[in-house]
């Protein structure tokens, strides 16, 4: 399974109390490292754990609109497959 780091901006949420003027749109910047478990044209799925029979868990699926960078990565002694 590859390895990958995604940048990606993600929703927020504001709880509290607060003016109008504050909102901006903006979301919050993320930077994800997980097993490349799903993809397609709409979103990837990174798992933070795996096992060699193939359950997978804590798993986030981040739509692909939201990526702002994407990069393979390798295990150290291993060749990059990209």
């Amino acid at each position: 399974m590859k390895i990958v780091y995604v940048r990606w901006r993600d929703a927020t949420t504001l709880d509290d109390w607060h003016e109008p003027d504050v909102l901006t749109g903006e979301g919050m910047e993320c930077e994800s490292v997980g097993f490349l478990t799903a993809e397609d044209d709409d979103f990837i799925a990174l798992s933070r754990d795996c096992t060699p029979e193939g359950p997978i868990r804590a798993t986030v699926q981040i739509p692909t609109s939201w990526i702002i960078e994407r990069r393979a990565l390798t295990k150290e002694g291993e060749k990059d497959e990209d």
